[in-house]
């Protein structure tokens, strides 16, 4: 069905340069903003389950430090998602606010959170979250970490949609040949794009 679908407007990372990354708040306004299709990136926590995170470190992103596979669920969800996030300060986003950081605080209950939100919408999401927020939204899901972890991730991920009859709004993406071929094992049904390698042969 993607031929006959027109070029979307897609919020990477949930419109990265506009909201803190990758939360369920960027995801919301995106979609207000009139996005048509929602990206993000997921990991594996040290329980085994899904999050919406782009780095293999909370460090960047968080108030906090260490590898997002050494933390459980609970606990990345301590941290406060928002805690860095200048407005329109990430990479190829003109900063026009240096030092300022209005969402800090949100995500742990010390700052309130803007009307019509929740600080639950700061903190790091999981994908069943995002998956139960937004059902009838497409999706490009993008699977991150160490190779290792990234082919489990690959395979609860699968799992996941199809817990969720998500397939042909949905694509599937990694940089890793590996992973995205270990997903489609999995979930052969469920849309992918192509890896690195899929990329060369069709343009071989």
């Amino acid at each position: 069905p993607w031929w006959n679908r027109r070029i979307f407007n897609i919020a990477h990372a949930g419109g990265e340069c506009e909201a803190p990354t990758n939360t369920l708040y960027g995801l919301k306004t995106s979609l207000a903003k009139g996005a048509d299709m929602l990206e993000f990136d997921v990991q594996s926590s040290a329980d085994g389950v899904l999050v919406v995170l782009h780095d293999e470190t909370v460090d960047r992103v968080t108030n906090g430090t260490g590898r997002v596979v050494d933390r459980t669920l609970a606990e990345l969800q301590a941290l406060d998602k928002a805690y860095d996030y200048t407005p329109h300060a990430g990479e190829g986003c003109p900063n026009d606010t240096p030092g300022v950081f209005p969402y800090r605080g949100v995500a742990t209950g010390d700052v309130p959170p803007p009307p019509g939100f929740a600080a639950a919408d700061f903190r790091i999401a999981t994908v069943r979250e995002v998956l139960e927020t937004f059902p009838d939204t497409l999706l490009s899901i993008e699977i991150k970490g160490a190779p290792a972890n990234a082919v489990v991730t690959a395979e609860r991920l699968a799992a996941l949609l199809r817990e969720f009859g998500r397939s042909d709004d949905v694509l599937v993406a990694s940089f890793d040949d590996r992973v995205i071929n270990r997903f489609k094992a999995a979930a052969p049904e469920i849309h992918t794009t192509p890896g690195p390698g899929g990329v060369a042969t069709f343009f071989s």
